[in-house]
């Protein structure tokens, strides 16, 4: 089941906090209306009369801020963002950093929250509410360990509503860590009755030890209550059902359907939209184990996928229709609810995982060419870590029409980017086959030792029963297997099993377990045959040998499933029953990885460090110690920092293939830990023994760490400006890093008050990456040249050159990218704020 997050928390302690400043304003029936209304929930009310008090020309200027305030909480909460920035941008004050932070916050953007919250003043009235908000978005970046610094010191604030808020805020942090126990002593200590979002953090904490009658007692009770909204009412619904559904799964099934018919006919003309639509289809999903519980689920998925006018609920509603009629065989009606679900929301939460499936059933009908275009889009527009699966795919189309050569470009590109070992060994795999396929002997030796480095899950030598020659027919036939002639074994082994002479065989067993492996190994993996030769094999009188050798082929089974429970589940098994096993420490690793990809950080870490340490020797202990790291950072907490940056010094003290990188995480994790002068120590001992591509990236963080430093030590900004000169510069930079460090640098030149150099760098980048015949194009490429490019017009227009910065608007506006319309707008309103219509060329 999904975690819940502390959305409904945060959302509920992020607004409603203005009082009444400037008294004056009381005596004014608009004002008093505007609280009111604000007080009733008829926030569009409070908008409009708190606009027509803006244009009263006898408010002063404080109770002009006022009101502003009261305007820009009344559009935050009736989900008009870009018009509360607008006005805060118009008559800033020092809450103002706080508002924009919200509305940030609201239309899903936390890096930019984090950055308007970042100007608000300790002085300012709202600061500590600020303080509040930007452990949200903290959270919303993933940087937990440093969302709770900013609310830990907070629980003992001398107002009482801050205190409480930040120490909810905490209790949530900590229950997504499954300190469940810690944080029910803690909520014990609560005052104030019977607080909704304690009560909430009490369910979540019941829920987490099993205690589903006290959770559901407290869920059932806190609904009836006022004092989350709509957030908090959402999130205790969903985590209603899945207390229920822990009995009872229909139980569950039902309070999802009624929440999500809750929406229909709301807001009518708006869009309609709930934090907690993914949490809700996510567990309904989970939920349809058995045709009885699908069959309970569909008639409300047909009529939601029927109905656009809940957007969100219906693509969710369409996707989880496609994988039901997927599993069912009806592959072409999948599809069309897919690409449907594509072209309509193309920023749906879903949107990625339907892409990877609509991918997926195109390459089991032999669509290629469709496979290929919609792959090519999706690389070209996903983070680096998503890349990998994308090469993945299209390799296996290369691959399956016969194009060998492009298939090992891409199953090499795919692993030489992914840092999961799991999709990492079958991506070096599939070379290796793509390479056999090609006659490419050389090649396939290589791939074959990084196969074997990485661990490529190689059986040991098999057993022998016999000397018949039958024996050495099945000795010949595991040979084949073994060097990769599936073809010939695969047809051979199944002849042998079938054979009515074969029945009571000695080696029956071992023969197909041999055979499930070569199904496995298959791409795509043949799971459901194999399946059938594992039973075979487990009722053919398997000796220990085999039956270990079984029971561990049956993780590589639930591997091809994706069944990454399964997975666990009997990797946990295979150790209890056979814990002097030389497979443990593979064993331990598909246990440690699958928990990872599950964000179950403290289970893959334990695994993790098992490996490392009882077998150090293992090929795979590096890569254990350096994931281990990587789980103990992700958990968040101080101690997995400081625990992360150990692991990860063993790692570089032994100096192999992963030592680099362990550095390069060490200066990551002191970052987190705000020892800025410590991370540039690790930076600098880095530069000069990276790789010629790394250099500019490391380069950028040393710049990135010296600018956050700058505020209070001015001569950082000198340091970064010399750090990042051009000459000084590793030469051909790729535009990405052109663009990256130019924009850094002009930051630094700005702030010495070198603004002609700053445009001077920012004029030479936008040059480059809008040169016809090499124009920037790849979308981090184009991310970095508008960054650059509305970085120049901002000093451009500080600097009231209007015409050039209309030009360079205009110029920004013509090539084919997401932010060109942007850049048009801008121009068009300089021109039109400048009277400029007449010299436009």
């Amino acid at each position: 089941m999904p975690t819940l997050s502390l959305r409904c928390l945060l959302a509920a302690s992020l607004l409603g906090v203005v009082s009444a400043f400037g008294v004056e304003l009381a005596d004014l029936p608009d004002y008093r209306g505007a609280l009111r209304a604000l007080a009733d929930g008829l926030v569009s009310v409070t908008r409009v009369k708190a606009l027509r008090l803006l244009d009263r020309p006898d408010l002063t200027a404080a109770q002009k801020l006022t009101v502003v305030e009261l305007a820009a909480e009344a559009c935050i909460k009736e989900g008009r963002l870009d018009e509360a920035l607008h006005l805060l941008s118009l008559h800033p004050s020092p809450n103002s950093p706080y508002w924009a932070g919200v509305a940030w916050l609201a239309k899903g953007n936390p890096h930019d929250a984090y950055s308007a919250l970042q100007q608000c003043t300790p002085t300012a009235p709202l600061y500590p509410w600020a303080k509040l908000a930007e452990a949200h978005a903290l959270f919303g970046q993933g940087r937990e360990a440093a969302a709770r610094r900013t609310v830990r010191d907070m629980r003992e604030h001398p107002d009482p509503k801050v205190a409480a808020q930040a120490r909810h805020i905490f209790n949530e942090l900590e229950l997504n860590e499954e300190r469940a126990t810690v944080v029910q002593g803690r909520l014990k200590r609560e005052q104030g009755g019977k607080d909704a979002r304690v009560q909430f953090l009490r369910a979540r904490a019941a829920y987490q030890e099993n205690d589903l009658a006290t959770a559901e007692r407290l869920l059932r009770d806190a609904l009836t209550t006022i004092g989350l909204g709509g957030h908090g009412h959402d999130a205790m619904t969903v985590l209603l059902a899945q207390v229920l559904a822990k009995k009872k799964p229909e139980a569950g099934i039902e309070i999802l359907i009624t929440f999500a018919e809750s929406f229909n006919g709301q807001l009518k003309g708006k869009e309609i939209h709930s934090d907690y639509w993914t949490d809700c289809f996510t567990t309904l999903e989970a939920l349809c184990h058995s045709p009885e519980e699908v069959s309970l689920v569909m008639p409300s998925l047909t009529k939601w996928a029927a109905d656009p006018t809940v957007p969100e609920r219906h693509g969710h509603a369409s996707y989880m229709i496609a994988r039901l009629l997927r599993a069912t065989g009806r592959k072409l009606e999948a599809l069309g609810l897919l690409e449907g679900l594509l072209a309509l929301y193309p920023q749906h939460p879903r949107h990625d995982e339907a892409l990877r499936l609509t991918l997926q059933l195109y390459r089991e009908l032999g669509i290629y060419t469709r496979i290929h275009s919609l792959a090519q889009q999706w690389k070209d527009n996903v983070p680096t870590t998503t890349r990998p699966s994308i090469s993945f795919v299209l390799g296996m189309m290369h691959f399956a029409t016969g194009d060998y050569q492009r298939a090992i470009d891409m199953f090499v590109e795919a692993a030489d980017t992914d840092r999961i070992l799991l999709t990492r060994r079958r991506s070096l795999y599939n070379a290796a086959v793509s390479a056999i396929k090609a006659g490419q002997a050389a090649l396939f030796a290589t791939l074959l030792t990084q196969l074997q480095q990485a661990g490529d899950g190689a059986s040991p030598a098999l057993p022998s029963d016999g000397a018949s020659a039958d024996d050495l027919k099945l000795d010949n036939l595991f040979a084949q297997a073994s060097a990769g002639e599936t073809v010939a074994a695969e047809a051979a082994l199944n002849a042998f099993i079938q054979d009515p002479a074969n029945t009571d065989h000695l080696r029956l067993a071992e023969a197909c377990v041999t055979l499930a492996e070569i199904q496995l190994l298959d791409q795509p993996p043949r799971a459901e045959t194999a399946d059938k030769a594992l039973q075979k094999a487990a009722t053919s009188r398997p000796n220990a040998a085999i039956q270990e050798r079984l029971d561990y082929v049956k993780l590589w089974l639930e591997e091809a499933r994706s069944n990454l429970d399964a997975l666990i589940t009997q990797g946990e098994a295979f150790l209890k029953a056979w814990p002097q096993s030389t497979r443990a420490p593979e064993v331990h690793m598909k246990i440690a990885e699958a928990s990872y990809r599950q964000q179950n950080f403290a289970t893959a870490r334990t695994h993790f460090e098992i490996i490392a340490t009882d077998w150090p020797a293992s090929p795979h202990a590096e890569a254990a110690l350096y994931f281990a790291g990587k789980s103990a950072l992700a958990i968040g907490s101080a101690e997995g920092i400081n625990t992360a940056i150990t692991l990860w010094e063993q790692v570089a003290e032994a100096n192999g293939p992963l030592a680099f990188e362990a550095r390069v995480q060490q200066a990551a994790a002191k970052r987190l830990q705000d020892e800025p002068e410590q991370a540039i120590k690790l930076i600098d001992i880095l530069i000069p023994e990276a790789p010629k591509d790394r250099v500019p990236g490391l380069l950028c963080d040393k710049a990135e760490i010296l600018l956050s430093q700058a505020p209070n030590l001015p001569a950082s900004y000198t340091a970064v400006s010399t750090l990042l000169d051009p000459a000084r510069l590793p030469a051909n930079l790729p535009f990405f890093w052109q663009a990256r460090t130019t924009y850094l640098r002009a930051l630094a030149l700005k702030a010495q008050k070198q603004t002609d150099e700053a445009l001077e760098a920012c004029y030479d980048t936008i040059e480059a990456g809008t040169n016809p015949e090499s124009p920037a194009s790849t979308p981090s490429d184009l991310e970095w040249l508008y960054r650059v490019g509305f970085l120049a017009l901002d000093y451009l227009e500080e600097l009231k050159q209007w015409e050039p910065a209309a030009q360079l608007a205009e110029r920004l506006a013509k090539p084919a990218a997401p932010l060109a319309k942007e850049a048009a707008t801008r121009a068009n309103r300089i021109r039109l704020e400048h009277f400029l219509w007449d010299g436009k060329k």
